[in-house]
C-alpha cells in the first residue's frame, strides 16, 4: 500500500489484521504508525471507491486510485 498526499512524504506500507480480524495499514516495525481502517473487511479495494482510515484519533477519508495484484 502507499499513501501519498500534498505536503507529506510518501508512505509505503501493507495490509494487515490483527488477530481477532481488525484490519489496519502497518508502515514500520511497532504500532505507533499503524492507521486502523473503519469496515475495511467489508470494502471492496477497486479504483475509485473510498476508505476511511483512523489516523491519530480521527477518521479521514481516501480513495483508491490503483489497484494491483503481486
Amino acid at each position: 500500500m502507499r499513501r501519498f498526499e500534498p505536503h507529506a512524504e510518501d508512505k509505503i506500507g501493507r495490509l494487515r489484521r490483527k488477530p481477532g480480524g481488525q484490519w489496519y495499514f502497518d508502515y514500520e516495525e511497532g504500532e505507533r504508525d499503524d492507521e486502523i481502517g473503519f469496515r475495511l473487511g467489508e470494502e471492496r479495494f477497486r479504483q475509485g471507491e473510498y476508505i476511511s482510515i483512523s489516523r491519530q484519533g480521527q477518521m479521514h477519508t481516501f480513495q483508491v486510485k490503483l489497484v494491483e495484484r503481486l
